[in-house]
């Protein structure tokens, strides 16, 4: 297994509430059309009001991305980062500011999150999924309207034979949220 994860050039962190999207790409096609750089270790989206969300990372498997990990759990050690409700985020927030270690040089933050990282619950007014997202974050999307919502949806897009067709049984087709184009 260690050979099979040395191979492996870059990884993909999702949160619980994020969804591939789109199957049409690789991780590498993606990052090729986001213009990731060599020096680039770690890709990550912008956030509304911080400098990025932690809800999809993209992570090269090198030593720089390994020892960024072990500062960021060492820094759960601090009291306001442990406890602070999103506190992978906080610790690397923390550590991009300080930049002790060319952070802001090998993490690209991608100015367009609706690429990799579009947020959209329930509220099919507002959402920033289009058919250009790879990935959907379905942030606070807890009320049984948001379930249904993203059911439909892998039950009418993903490629047959990756969604168990007998959980699509009885679901109504999917209809992207107002004033998106699908």
């Amino acid at each position: 297994r260690q050979e099979q994860a040395l191979s492996i050039e870059w990884f993909l962190w999702l949160d619980c509430d994020a969804l591939v999207a789109r199957f049409d790409k690789s991780v590498v096609e993606i990052l090729d059309e986001l213009h990731v750089q060599h020096h680039h270790h770690m890709v990550i989206a912008m956030d509304r009001s911080s400098p990025f969300n932690t809800g999809v990372i993209f992570m090269r498997n090198c030593q720089w991305s390994q020892d960024l990990w072990k500062r960021a759990l060492q820094s759960a050690s601090n009291d306001t980062v442990r406890h602070h409700k999103w506190w992978e985020q906080k610790a690397l927030h923390d550590l991009y500011a300080q930049n002790l270690h060319n952070e802001s040089h090998h993490i690209y933050v991608v100015k367009d999150r609706w690429k990799i990282n579009a947020f959209g619950g329930y509220n099919r007014g507002h959402t920033e999924f289009t058919n250009e997202s790879y990935i959907w974050h379905r942030v606070h999307c807890v009320k049984p309207e948001c379930y249904n919502y993203s059911h439909a949806f892998f039950c009418s897009k993903t490629p047959k034979g990756t969604y168990p067709t007998e959980l699509c049984r009885d679901v109504p087709p999917w209809t992207p949220p107002n004033g998106t184009k699908m």
